[in-house]
């Protein structure tokens, strides 16, 4: 009988812990399969778990190079924990033709401070660069770089294998990034 119940509350446990983790994969454009969704979303799971760092994919039919629509991610996925991840968001919407990566703050002057900064766009080959400082510019293009190993695989109609080589990149320039301290 005891046996009986202490399975019983570790399966409880168990169901209860991977009901309340986020899915770091939104496909709204369906533009994968859910075998798809699963491998990526284990991979980004993973790395979550061991770094703290967040990458998240989304796909949506929406304008994704909106301010308004990054702010609802760092919403849905930091809303106000004390310690703020770093977090990569790669954005795909095919019927826009584009793939954009942004994050919730990464450059030197907003660490820590809860900001947000656009980090790039991959749109038609265009570097939006404007009069952004220095450590933009160069974070605007190590963005750029990332999204570059990803651009054979998507135009081979390979999405899954170009997503995960974009998310790859992706951890291993958050790895590179200072440790957080808790934000004041």
């Amino acid at each position: 009988m005891k046996k009986t119940f202490c399975v019983s509350a570790l399966s409880f446990s168990i169901i209860c812990a991977s009901a309340q983790k986020t899915i770091l994969v939104t496909d709204k454009e369906h533009l994968f399969t859910t075998g798809e969704i699963s491998r990526i979303d284990n991979l980004l799971q993973d790395y979550n778990q061991r770094s703290g760092n967040l990458v998240v994919v989304c796909t949506d039919t929406l304008d994704v190079s909106t301010k308004s629509y990054k702010d609802s991610l760092i919403e849905v996925y930091i809303g106000d924990k004390p310690l703020k991840p770093y977090a990569i968001f790669v954005l795909l919407s095919r019927k826009n033709s584009l793939i954009q990566l942004q994050s919730n703050d990464l450059t030197k002057d907003s660490l820590g401070k809860g900001q947000t900064t656009d980090a790039t766009k991959i749109d038609s080959g265009k570097n939006e660069t404007g009069d952004a400082s220095e450590e933009t510019k160069q974070k605007l293009e190590e963005f750029m770089k990332i999204v570059s190993y990803g651009i054979p695989a998507l135009k081979e109609k390979k999405r899954e294998e170009g997503v995960t080589i974009i998310c790859r990149k992706a951890m291993e320039f958050l790895d590179a990034l200072p440790k957080r301290e808790l934000n004041r």
